[in-house]
């Protein structure tokens, strides 16, 4: 035995061929790693680097696993399956370093039921690219060069080696999914087929193909129904009984009854931004004025995941957090819950959606009208005077709701979104409302600024519009921003030295919230919370009674509440209470399998 397997060794050293994939996709798989220590993975943060002790062995392993069918080729057949592995490897982690610089997370099956996503968005998809990327293809051509020197050898189909290499690499995957998983032989929050949130952590542990792997396997089980055990019920039931509740209602409650309410979710609209100039200029001007008459929330976080502007939309509507993997628009479009328009619906309200593009991007109509909107009007149904990147302009839009709210039976709710301040932030000359000079405007901040400057340009018309028309006397206008912008997509690029830049890096997530009406004396709120709180804080406002959505939001009342808290979709917890951390974390994993059952399908509740 021991003579067999040296024998099989000395000849896998001798194998040009498999010394080369299995060192050319060992150094990329490290790289890789390396790479995703630093928030953007444009370069390596070393004070970041390793989140553990690296397994080499399992990273070695799993490539052993794809190598080893090489040795079911001869001649030309092994030489092109070996190019083609290393290609499609390549392309795969490029891939996932292109989607995690935009979205924090790594390429997944889910993105197939999402392929609609793909129009016009070349640009954003483009601006991803960095120049390490090349890295992961130098190898290929320097490959074709070895063979070529060896074009004499004669290559033979192996069927015993084949054996060999592919039972390493399980034998031993298998060995440390029994000593790890089973046995906690690992060092400490060491896991291999383990679900964690960190999506980081869990590559750091499987290696990239072992990450796909699992990440498969977990798409699978998650396509399957889901159904909760008593154990899982419990927990859900917990969660609510421990939930903040019967508080002695403040002058806040019925504030705004019966008045209409107007939503605008903004496209990456960050808190830093709101009363801040550059060069000397205001970037948001408009929102600025509007806080004079606002209860402005400047420390209200985004609650985004894989979902991202949708997720924004699903978890202020819902009072639920956005599930651990895919998206609730495309996995779980047709899910009971009792949402915000649900609850307005109920309560005399007209509801309806607006957006201006399609309505299969992020298959928002079909969810959105699932979440109890009465209507949704999509980009057919407005003149396309003016467009840009996704969709209509900002101005073009706004301009079209107008008459569209003037017509709507009262009271309503309207929920809209802007898109002109969408990534990659490379506005056109025409919409720059900010005039920074070239040298900033040129930089992603600069770019980022010069598109909400232009949104908040197209919101002064809007509001000046609305009261124009008399639509403000009985109204309360909301805006919020869906998620981070430059520094979520781009914070690598941001020059801390840069006037701003040091603001735009720290950040941490904030989006604003600023609710508006023409009588309210304005004040800011300092509480923590996020998009998860916009439910029950807005119904508080409506005069909605706490018993209608207590037992069905995991949020909280933002204007009435001795909690200061708020839960991050990346597993990490802000607060003043820092006991109940691990408690509040839980919300996360609990709001999952609430939506992946449809827990609130058949009329259950919290309580």
């Amino acid at each position: 035995m021991f003579d067999y397997i040296a024998n099989n060794l000395k000849k896998l050293k001798e194998d040009k061929s498999f010394i080369f994939i299995l060192l050319s996709m060992f150094i990329k798989t490290i790289l890789f790693i390396m790479l995703i220590s630093d928030s953007k993975a444009s370069k390596i943060n070393f004070k970041q680097l390793f989140v553990g002790v690296p397994q080499i062995l399992v990273y070695i392993a799993f490539i052993l696993i794809f190598i080893s069918f090489i040795y079911l080729f001869k001649n030309k057949g092994r030489i092109i399956y070996v190019i083609m592995l290393d290609l499609v490897f390549s392309i795969i982690l490029i891939g996932d370093l292109w989607y995690y610089r935009g979205f924090g997370s790594f390429l997944n099956l889910y993105m197939f039921k999402m392929t609609s996503n793909l129009d016009n968005l070349g640009e954003s998809i483009a601006s991803m690219i960095r120049w390490v990327d090349i890295l992961f293809l130098l190898d290929i051509p320097i490959y074709i060069w070895i063979i070529k020197k060896d074009k004499n050898s004669i290559i033979n189909r192996q069927i015993k080696m084949f054996v060999f290499v592919f039972a390493i690499g399980i034998g031993y995957i298998s060995y440390g999914y029994v000593k790890i998983d089973k046995f906690n032989g690992g060092y400490t929050g060491q896991n291999l087929f383990k679900a964690i949130w960190s999506s980081n952590a869990q590559m750091f542990n499987l290696s990239p193909i072992g990450y796909h792997i699992y990440d498969s396997y977990r798409f699978y089980i998650d396509s399957k129904p889901c159904k909760l055990n008593d154990k899982d019920k419990d927990k859900i039931k917990y969660y609510y009984d421990s939930k903040e509740s019967g508080l002695e209602k403040t002058e806040d409650f019925g504030k705004f009854k019966n008045k209409n309410l107007i939503v605008v979710q903004v496209e990456s609209l960050e808190n830093f931004v709101i009363n801040e100039k550059i060069e000397g200029k205001e970037i948001t001007p408009n929102l600025n004025k509007l806080l004079k008459n606002s209860y402005y929330f400047s420390n209200y976080f985004e609650q985004t995941l894989n979902g991202t502007t949708s997720d924004g939309t699903f978890v202020s509507n819902t009072s639920m957090l956005p599930v651990k993997r895919g998206s609730v628009n495309f996995d779980y479009p047709n899910n009971t819950y009792n949402s915000l328009p649900t609850i307005l619906k109920n309560n005399g309200y007209n509801t309806y959606t607006m957006h201006p593009e399609k309505g299969s991007y992020w298959n928002w109509k079909v969810s959105e009208l699932s979440l109890g909107f009465e209507n949704a009007y999509d980009i057919s149904d407005f003149k396309e005077t003016e467009f840009y990147g996704l969709g209509l302009t900002d101005e073009s839009f706004f301009d079209q709701v107008i008459p569209k709210l003037k017509k709507e039976k009262t009271p309503f709710y309207s929920f809209m979104i802007s898109i002109s301040s969408h990534t990659p932030f490379n506005m056109p000359d025409e919409f720059d409302k900010l005039g920074l000079s070239k040298d900033i405007k040129d930089t992603k901040l600069g770019g980022y600024v010069t598109a909400i400057s232009y949104t908040d340009y197209v919101i002064g018309k809007f509001m000046d519009s609305l009261d124009k028309e008399g639509i403000l006397d009985n109204s309360i206008v909301v805006f919020y921003g869906d998620h981070e912008g430059v520094t979520k997509f781009y914070k690598d690029e941001i020059d801390k030295n840069q006037e701003l830049g040091n603001d735009a890096i720290n950040n941490d997530r904030r989006v604003p919230l600023i609710i508006y009406d023409k009588n309210l004396e304005g004040k800011e709120i300092e509480t923590y919370g996020g998009q998860v709180d916009f439910l029950p804080t807005i119904s508080y406002l409506l005069g909605i009674e706490e018993s209608e959505y207590t037992d069905t939001a995991m949020g909280r009342n933002l204007l009435n509440t001795n909690q200061n808290f708020v839960v991050l979709t990346t597993g990490e917890y802000r607060g003043d209470n820092k006991k109940e951390k691990k408690e509040k974390i839980k919300s996360l994993n609990i709001s999952d399998m609430m939506i992946r059952s449809n827990y609130f399908c058949n009329g259950e509740r919290g309580r």
